[in-house]
């Protein structure tokens, strides 16, 4: 069995873009493929994204993906062996070793994934979407509703913000909106960068971050999700009297299961096994109002 984490996003079009709708876009990739298999890999700068259609599904079925990071021949693995040197592993012509992960888009606006540590993240379909077929699709992640409650009671009471930020050529969003958490030193082709800011433990516990690092803050975990991999934010909570910390990358939707392996690709879970995971998940949720609730509370400028 392989563990992986079934975790939820809400998909939508981008503003004033055409409505995206997923059998339609599915059936267009699928169309494309038929002619031109090699119209599924899209190279970028830094990385190599694939994209497969598993089922286009329709207005009351989910479409079903499956979606790849590709390594090309500068990125191959390489093998050692005990009293040998290490070499590069053998891949054929026309091959890429790749990380895969399930994707599934429903009709109601929400899309899941299993997730493991190098599995690719949604922003590389809106990327793939985006420059091959001109479709424009964001896809926001789901925290738990009541991570929220919490985040809201912190509202003026910051006391530190850790970030981690990562800039791959397939985020959809400006970096700009965080400048503020940026040195100028780094330039904006720095790869990824690692700041926390805080109040000093020696400080006055009464202390707090100024607005307009509490603002960026608020405004990375609402609109930069696809280059931020790190918000950890602490601040004092008047409900339990004392500072608190949240962890956003620990509060996401999202279920834990162990997945039966494919018989033919062990180190890959069977896809239809997680398909139906993500399938009973998305239908747990929706019969517990837990989506209703998480995207009521997700949007962090709502508050007053």
């Amino acid at each position: 069995m392989l563990p992986r984490s079934l975790v939820f996003y809400q998909w939508h079009a981008e503003p004033m873009r055409a409505p995206f709708r997923p059998s339609e876009v599915a059936t267009r990739l699928a169309a494309e493929a038929v002619g031109d298999p090699k119209f599924l890999v899209l190279k970028g700068k830094e990385v190599t994204t694939a994209v497969s259609v598993v089922d286009v599904g329709d207005d009351s079925r989910p479409t079903r993906l499956q979606l790849l990071a590709l390594r090309t021949e500068d990125q191959h693995p390489t093998q050692w062996q005990p009293g040998g040197k290490i070499d590069i592993l053998p891949v054929l012509a026309g091959h890429y070793p790749a990380d895969v992960s399930h994707v599934t888009l429903w009709p109601d606006g929400i899309a899941g994934q299993d997730l493991h540590k190098n599995a690719p993240r949604p922003g590389r379909l809106s990327f793939f979407l985006r420059s091959k077929l001109a479709q424009y699709v964001s896809f926001e992640p789901l925290y738990n509703p009541d991570m929220f409650e919490k985040l809201l009671r912190m509202r003026g009471s910051l006391r530190s913000v850790e970030i981690g930020i990562t800039r791959p050529d397939y985020s959809s969003r400006d970096a700009g909106i965080l400048e503020t958490f940026m040195p100028g030193a780094f330039g904006p082709k720095a790869p990824s960068l690692r700041v926390k800011v805080g109040i000093g433990r020696f400080r006055p516990k009464n202390e707090y971050l100024e607005q307009p690092l509490e603002d960026a803050a608020f405004e990375a975990a609402e609109r930069a999700h696809d280059i931020v991999d790190t918000l950890i934010i602490s601040g004092y909570d008047p409900q339990v009297g004392k500072i608190d910390t949240i962890n956003l990358t620990k509060q996401r939707l999202k279920v834990e299961v162990d997945l039966p392996r494919d018989k033919a690709v062990p180190a890959l879970p069977n896809a239809d096994a997680t398909f139906t995971e993500l399938d009973k998940a998305h239908r747990s949720y929706v019969d517990q109002g837990t989506f209703a609730r998480a995207l009521r509370t997700q949007v962090f400028h709502d508050y007053e």
